[in-house]
């Protein structure tokens, strides 16, 4: 299923939308069908709290029980993709910027540039 669809079945988008992705792959690799995957997910969305024991799609269940939405959290990089200045007298804002998108998990590489 595309985030589109989940989305029209209820599933937010972020943290939540990743563990319904992960498991409906899963549920998938098992043989579970297209339309017991659609059924399954809309009970989940009617009532979380009666599937968080279900041992592919609980931790979706349990991130839809109202009070337990996980929170979208960044994770830096271990260290800033590597970046190049070129250029004087750039804006230190601009410079901080720069440095700030090298923290991002998918940064590669970036160039400052005037």
């Amino acid at each position: 299923m595309k985030p589109r669809e989940l989305a029209k079945y209820g599933i937010p988008r972020g943290v939540t939308m990743k563990l319904a992705q992960k498991a409906l792959a899963l549920a998938a690799s098992e043989g579970v069908s297209r339309d017991d995957l659609r059924s399954r997910i809309a009970a989940i969305t009617s009532d979380p709290s009666a599937h968080v024991n279900d041992p592919i799609f609980g931790e979706l269940a349990a991130a839809m029980v109202p009070g337990n939405e996980p929170a979208d959290t960044f994770i830096a990089r271990p260290s800033p993709a590597p970046w190049k200045q070129w250029g004087t007298d750039l804006e230190p804002q601009s410079v901080q910027q720069m440095a700030n998108a090298a923290e991002l998990p998918i940064a590669v590489a970036g160039a400052l540039m005037p």
